[in-house]
């Protein structure tokens, strides 16, 4: 073949490989794949399942577009209507179940996932003391010498109230483990110290001729802490295992994985399950482990025995060998419970086929006493997941300091470890029954524009049918479950995340700033903190120690890491230590072209050869730094990069050239309009913008990008539509947004245009003589009000219309129909659309279910004649829709502005308009607590409202359910006009 050929063939090729993953990627948004769509963690509440019901809950899962479950077999609260006992997780019976469902949803196509508890954190039954949780305890003695002594030391005391613990089904005989440590002589006076633990026998007496003075001796212990499961169902009580211990997490999965191998094969990969999951951490109290001390050394290069006292007295040794002593003890306890129970699980589960999951990113202290380095911890695993709140508090909201936790923190480890989930537990909340879907999309698409990219609810409840309706539940998250109403319309809720969630996981995060976050442990990225320094307009990533040191590079003027992540500069906020490695490897970045911004560091964290260590810090600081004081002089060149103290990331960039990646031209405030940008190998840009506000709002969208044809993706609909509305300029492209109230949009930039044949591009339009785009804020209303527009390139005028719209009131005479199981009188002709809630009717007031509203309404043909667009327009839904059209499904409604196109389906003269609401729980349960019902509609084992302990649920309010306020049909008609 000669030269020509195969350069020909290599075109065809590349051109062919291209747009056949630009047609994917059209494809995918509006059919999403399996692993974009959400999945749910899958209560089996108590240890109850149920094989028909395991079934019927999966084909629902298929059918509304989910993506699967993790099984996670847990307990509940204690309450007045207690959960029915099953059986023991794992337990031979209930390990066939969880092979019966994976089973059954491979013949769906679905996914699951296994917690790998019964609740939270990783242990169980097969949990024994020498694999359990350790700590390290004391006790101290008080003598005087000048005598030969023969004392029996008193025992360190160790955490009681387990030995009690009992049930019906269960007793838990703990009897700790001990084992000695150290014992260490104080001179109370003059402070000396002596080393006694070979003095000790093993039966714990102390042979020792004392000298004089007054002598506290300290005896250090190791013990088991008889820490056990969180919140396990009844028959699963068990020990948390030791997460330090490598040893402990192979006894662990080797359970675990032999369990499920005797079902499934050992090539799990073949089959639906996969990945084993791990809650989050939230150990208490001490922690310790068998081989601490031998790890230590080999990790630290010193012997940490001597130093073991310092934990429990901080006058043991100096102020400043204290604290690199403890940040020695963390960073080992961060680097064991990574490599020891991370990633030997991670090792464990690869073997078998499948992943490792889990919540490895904290939170910290004070709400968790998590020990890690949480970006390397999440990592590590095949699936990193994180965690974030359903959150109705607007104020906090508003002030730019609502809390997503652990999501940024998640995002930046999947990033510069090269991996392509950002999971997370979504709509965690006290307030079951109590979801609002304008509240969990606002909060959901800040959590979007933060790095999530696969959504997992907490939670979806298994409903034995034995349970009843809407039977056992754990008391906390929004509750998906097949006996909530809205569920089965809630397709179109899912699609738009699948939607949202496959564009962002598509070709890389784009940022322009790497934060150094820094080498202790416990470590968090803390979002907002660092989201402040680095300013609006870019975005960020935090990178730890292992990531700058085995991965960084400099080329082709960007920080780069081996995946594709690049990054202009790197900023270390103010830090007066340093790691040595890193310390170097900045050396090195910087000698290659790199722009850091950081402060001379003073000295190394390490107690490790400190003096030399100290040393060796300090002539490369000085020869980086030099003589920048972050006033006078702010900057220096290093080679052939930069050095830079004194000036904000914002200031740096500006200097580089390196405008903003995105920013708007609002008269609103600009940090509610949040964004999120991702680039693929194909050349696409695709930004995800949402409007956090209160209020809908207009304003220009400026996009760092000058070459590309913008369309918009609208993942709510699964529309897409090229964009001819754009200002091209030197830096950026301008382009006009309306967004409602809690709205999000996509905007891709995708193929290359000719700025030089441009004249089609819109770059101007006045609305009856006044300038609407550019954004003029004297003229701050919908661009789609009445009015003549005239659009305008840089050249010409290419088209003047005049825009009418008109609304047809569709509010009264409506007919409702209710179940006749639920509704005495199920048919009802409506004057008004109002709540059920407000009906005098008890059947409807309390009504939890789904109600069909009937409207038959006639159009004239000259309602229809030159509309270019004729949608319904509803004031509220409560809470979830299904609309047809004379016999055609539109979809579902569930978040406003409650609008539907109907155009293509309206017709003139009479047309027939059918409205299924779907409300929730809440109201069934208040009016059951008020009411006293011989046989009740529901049985619960929640018997409280707003949180499962806060009200008896006759005191908890209605919620609005149902149609409310006006419908309409709007008619939109464009009347061109003669340029």
């Amino acid at each position: 073949m000669s030269i020509k050929i195969k350069i020909c063939f290599f075109w065809i090729m590349y051109i062919y490989s291209t747009c056949f993953a630009k047609a994917q990627l059209k494809d995918n948004f509006l059919n999403p794949p399996i692993d974009a769509r959400p999945k749910a963690l899958w209560t089996w509440v108590n240890g109850n399942y149920n094989y028909p019901q395991i079934k019927t809950e999966l084909e629902l899962a298929k059918r509304i577009g989910m993506g699967g479950f993790d099984i996670w077999d847990v307990g509940t609260i204690s309450t007045s209507k207690p959960a029915h006992i099953g059986g023991e997780f794992l337990g031979e019976p209930s390990a066939d179940a969880i092979g019966f469902a994976i089973t059954e949803a491979g013949k769906l196509g679905l996914e699951i996932g296994l917690i790998t508890s019964s609740s939270w954190n990783s242990g169980g039954k097969w949990i024994d003391n020498e694999n359990a949780c350790k700590g390290i305890f004391k006790t101290d003695t008080i003598i005087t010498g000048g005598k030969t002594i023969d004392l029996r030391l008193p025992l360190p005391e160790i955490p009681k109230g387990l030995e009690a613990m009992t049930s019906e089904f269960f007793k838990f005989n703990y009897q700790p483990l001990i084992k000695d440590l150290f014992v260490v002589a104080n001179n109370l006076k003059t402070k000396s110290k002596i080393d006694l633990t070979a003095k000790v026998s093993k039966e714990g007496i102390l042979h020792w001729e004392v000298p004089s003075g007054e002598w506290k001796l300290t005896r250090l212990a190791m013990a088991t802490t008889g820490e056990l499961l969180k919140v396990p169902s009844p028959k699963s009580l068990g020990l948390m295992l030791d997460h330090f211990s490598a040893s402990a997490q192979e006894v662990n999965l080797n359970y675990i994985l032999g369990k499920l191998s005797q079902r499934l094969g050992n090539n799990m990969g073949k089959t639906a399950l996969k990945y084993l999951y791990v809650d989050s951490y939230e150990v208490s109290g001490s922690k310790w482990s068998p081989d601490f001390l031998s790890e230590f050394y080999n990790r630290r290069g010193y012997d940490a025995l001597p130093f073991l006292p310092a934990i429990f007295d901080s006058t043991y040794i100096s102020v400043d060998s204290l604290a690199r002593f403890k940040y020695d003890l963390s960073k080992t306890f961060s680097d064991m419970i990574i490599e020891n129970h991370y990633l030997k699980g991670v090792r464990m589960c690869n073997k078998h086929g499948i992943g490792y999951a889990a919540e490895a990113a904290g939170p910290g202290a004070p709400v968790h006493n998590c020990p890690f380095e949480s970006i390397k911890s999440s990592g590590v695993l095949n699936y990193a997941r994180g965690e974030f709140w359903l959150n109705n508090d607007k104020d906090t909201l508003a002030s730019g300091d609502y809390k997503l936790d652990m999501i940024k923190g998640v995002a930046s480890a999947v990033h510069v470890y090269g991996k392509k989930y950002v999971e997370a537990e979504a709509f965690t909340t006290a307030s079951i029954y109590d979801e609002d879907f304008n509240v969990m999309k606002k909060n959901l698409d800040n959590a979007f524009t933060w790095g999530l990219n696969r959504v997992v609810f907490h939670t979806f409840q298994h409903n034995p049918s034995e349970a009843g309706a809407p039977g056992y539940n754990y008391p906390f998250g929004v509750v998906f479950g097949s006996f909530q109403p809205w569920l089965k319309v809630s397709k179109g809720f899912n699609d738009y995340i699948a939607r949202t969630s496959y564009l962002l996981q598509q070709g890389n995060f784009i940022a322009d700033v790497l934060v150094y976050y820094g080498d202790q442990a416990p470590n968090f990225v803390k979002e907002h903190t660092l989201s402040r320094l680095v300013g609006d307009g870019y975005d960020f990533d935090a990178i730890n120690s292992e990531q700058i040191i085995k991965n960084l590079s400099f080329n082709d003027g960007r920080l780069r890491l081996p995946n594709g992540q690049s990054y202009q500069l790197m900023l270390i906020p103010e830090e007066s230590v340093i790691s040595l490695d890193v310390l170097r490897k900045l050396e090195l970045l910087l000698a290659s072209g790199a722009v850091v911004i950081a402060k001379k560091p003073l000295a190394v964290p390490s107690l490790f050869d400190l003096n030399h260590q100290n040393t060796q810090m300090q002539n490369i600081a000085n020869k980086i730094w030099r003589n920048i004081d972050g006033f006078n002089i702010k900057q220096l060149n290093f080679g052939k990069g930069t050095i830079v103290y004194g000036k904000s990331v914002k200031q740096v960039l500006a200097e580089q050239i390196v405008p903003k990646d995105f920013y708007t031209n609002s008269s609103s405030d600009s940090k509610l309009i949040r964004y999120i940008h991702r680039g693929t190998t194909n050349g696409e840009d695709i930004y995800f913008i949402s409007n956090q506000g209160d209020s809908a709002i207009r304003f220009d969208a400026s996009f760092r990008i000058i070459n590309k044809q913008a369309e918009l993706w609208n993942s709510l609909t699964g529309e897409i539509k090229k964009i001819n509305e754009m200002i091209v300029g030197r830096s950026h492209t301008t382009i006009p947004l309306e967004l409602p109230i809690g709205g999000s949009v996509f905007i891709v930039f995708k193929d290359k245009i000719d700025l030089k044949n441009s004249d089609k591009l819109v770059s101007q339009i006045d609305r009856d003589n006044q300038t609407i785009f550019p954004f003029n804020s004297k003229n701050n209303t919908t661009m789609n009000i009445n009015g003549t527009y005239t659009l305008k390139t840089k050249n010409s005028t290419i088209e003047s219309y005049t825009l009418k719209n008109s609304w047809v009131d569709i509010s009264k005479n409506w007919e409702i129909r209710f179940p006749r199981n639920m509704v005495q009188k199920p048919y009802n002709s409506l004057d008004s659309l109002t709540s059920w809630t407000m009906s005098a009717n008890q059947d409807i007031k309390y009504f939890s279910g789904e109600a069909t509203y009937y409207k038959t309404f006639t159009l004239e043909e000259q309602d229809l004649k030159n509309a270019s667009s004729i949608a319904l327009e509803i004031d509220s839904i409560h809470k979830m829709a299904e609309v047809w059209l004379n016999g055609r499904n539109l979809g579902n409604l569930w978040v406003h502005p409650y609008t539907i196109e109907v155009l293509q389906t309206l017709r003139a003269g009479e047309n027939n308009l059918v409205i299924a609401v779907s409300n929730g729980l809440n109201n069934r349960m208040v009016g059951d607590g008020i009411e006293n019902h011989d046989r009740p509609y529901t049985y619960s084992n929640i018997d409280k409202g707003e949180c499962a302990w806060c009200k008896p649920w006759k005191e908890v309010a209605l919620h609005p359910s149902g149609i409310t306020g006006k419908v309409k049909i709007r008619i939109t008609k464009k009347l061109r006009s003669k340029i």
